[in-house]
């Protein structure tokens, strides 16, 4: 396991998790209110599973057993986030292709067949986005909350996708994009 609320550059070749919390305490602090954005737990838990590992949250409950509103709330925008895009993290692996700048990167077995999924962080509708590794560009590819299909173009050494112009209405997460490998 990694030091407390510490998150690697990189993986390693044995089983590890972050332990982070949701402001800057372990359990419940009454002085405690800087409280973490939504989106940033998200990136660390989208971090983490791109390199290989886990994130274990805390969330601790006042002395007489109640979440504060803080804590419910992004709890609740978490969850509706994994509801959406879970299939991007659950049961994936590191992608085998160096981590993009604008966001990172997750593989999935799914019947079979390889697919690789993009999360991007601060997407611009419109925007062309590059990705190196893969051999052969994906003949397809979409958002995986609306399954809008994306443009793809081939590159020396990768590929380049077009972000749709009309992104999911979610200004705290990343959008996550399905790239079936040939």
């Amino acid at each position: 396991s990694m030091n407390d609320n510490s998150f690697p550059s990189q993986g390693f070749d044995q089983a590890w998790e972050t332990s982070g919390t949701l402001n800057h305490s372990w359990g419940y602090h009454q002085l405690d209110h800087r409280w973490k954005p939504t989106g940033q737990l998200l990136r660390y838990l989208v971090n983490n599973a791109s390199h290989g590992g886990n994130y274990q949250l805390n969330v601790g409950p006042t002395g007489a057993g109640v979440f504060q509103p803080a804590a419910i709330r992004r709890l609740r925008e978490i969850g509706a986030w994994i509801a959406v895009n879970g299939e991007a993290i659950h049961g994936t692996r590191p992608a085998p292709y160096p981590q993009p700048e604008w966001g990172r990167l997750t593989v999935k077995t799914v019947d079979g067949k390889q697919r690789l999924n993009a999360f991007v962080y601060d997407p611009k509708p419109g925007a062309k986005l590059k990705l190196a590794g893969p051999a052969k560009p994906p003949v397809t590819a979409c958002v995986l909350e609306t399954r809008e299909p994306t443009a793809i173009g081939s590159l020396e050494g990768g590929f380049e996708f077009t972000l749709p112009k009309d992104l999911p209405d979610d200004k705290i997460v990343t959008v996550v994009f399905d790239f079936p490998l040939p």
